[in-house]
């Protein structure tokens, strides 16, 4: 097979017909384990693919994707993938474009969730790994994919330049948590499979922050360089034995009781300044049945 082959997509193994696209520290492990565990739908059994991400793992090729889902079976009817970086624009840009080019079918599932709850578990995730040291006020200023990635009007704006209305749900992290029954039937009929479907797998949140430990750096490091070397992305901490983390990395406790990671009143009156605007067009979009999280 040449490299030119690998590059093109081909007729003897499928693509996927729908991708959840985000938000990051939404609930997207969840819905990923919900939609998967659901027999007439098929997902790699590796989440975040990343490969309409330029940087990531586009490079690799067709031949490299098309295989991941070459297992789907007989009595499949949605076959999809889930990688946040779809929408983390502008850090990873031309995501939308590479999608709509290859997929223009395809149908986009995005979980949002209170933005600044969702900046937060995106700190608590960067500090668990190594990759944040600064206080959470600081870490605002100075990166920032913080606010971005919770700008969910605007990553939006990026696929509806290329999508119809139609292609596109849009559901709230707090929705598939409180209400998830209904929710998952949205989504299943979206999806345009079974909607009634029910399973004891319904019942479990996955991969919460809330439980969240702080790894020594090195199993970070390691994290980031199966993220571009391996098949996806792989749950290193989950690999690594308790007694190793208490041995090697900081104590055994949970990001979240860390001082490090309190939202004070200053700023989260910042941060639903910064954020109004971007809920405001996010309701015009989704209607008078989203309330804005109280924020707009």
């Amino acid at each position: 097979m040449t490299v030119a082959d690998e590059r093109a997509p081909t007729d003897k193994l499928p693509l996927p017909d729908f991708l959840v696209i985000g938000a990051q520290k939404s609930g997207t492990t969840s819905l990923y384990e919900y939609l998967r565990s659901h027999p007439q739908v098929f997902m790699p059994d590796i989440k975040e693919l990343d490969f309409f991400t330029p940087g990531i793992n586009w490079e690799r090729g067709f031949g490299w994707y098309q295989r991941l889902f070459a297992e789907a079976g007989a009595g499949v009817i949605a076959v999809g993938e889930a990688s946040t970086s779809y929408t983390k624009w502008p850090r990873y840009s031309g995501s939308a474009e590479l999608i709509a080019q290859h997929l223009p079918q395809a149908r986009l599932i995005y979980v949002i969730r209170n933005p600044i709850d969702r900046l937060r578990s995106h700190y608590v995730h960067n500090v668990a790994f190594g990759t944040e040291t600064a206080s959470l006020a600081d870490a605002v200023k100075r990166n920032p994919d913080y606010i971005n990635f919770s700008k969910y009007a605007m990553q939006l704006d990026q696929y509806f330049v290329h999508f119809g209305q139609e292609q596109i749900l849009v559901i709230t992290s707090e929705a598939l948590r409180s209400q998830r029954a209904a929710t998952l039937e949205t989504v299943f009929s979206f999806l345009g499979v079974s909607a009634d479907w029910k399973s004891d797998v319904l019942e479990h949140e996955f991969f919460t922050s809330e439980r969240r430990l702080a790894y020594p750096t090195w199993v970070g490091n390691t994290r980031r360089w199966f993220k571009k070397r391996a098949l996806g992305t792989v749950k290193i901490p989950r690999l690594v034995p308790n007694r190793v983390k208490q041995l090697l990395g900081k104590p055994a406790q949970s990001v979240y009781e860390s001082d490090r990671a309190v939202i004070s009143d200053r700023l989260r009156k910042d941060l639903e300044e910064e954020l109004a605007p971007d809920i405001r067009r996010l309701r015009e979009r989704l209607g008078d049945d989203f309330d804005g999280w109280g924020i707009a």
